[in-house]
């Protein structure tokens, strides 16, 4: 509802018309989510390092960046989750 008063516009809500939302029956798949991110990313980075190691025959070096890479992002994202909670 809008209700001028001297010129300026104030802004007033009321709730007391809004029910209240149901409780959902579905499981909290967050920390599934956040598990799948994780792992996926370490899997998904090692696995193209290596790839690059058999395309450039540089045997160990690009699975091992890759998988510093995903560790380096398993990190990232453990902190970006725990700054959200």
């Amino acid at each position: 509802m809008i209700k001028f008063q001297n010129c300026k516009i104030i802004l007033v809500q009321t709730f007391s018309n809004v029910p209240e939302k149901p409780p959902s029956n579905r499981p909290d798949y967050s920390l599934l989510s956040k598990v799948w991110n994780i792992g996926g990313g370490i899997v998904f980075l090692t696995l193209l390092g290596y790839w690059l190691d058999q395309k450039f025959h540089t045997s160990p070096v690009w699975m091992l960046v890759g998988a510093g890479l995903g560790v380096m992002y398993c990190f990232y994202e453990a902190w970006q989750a725990f700054k959200k909670e």
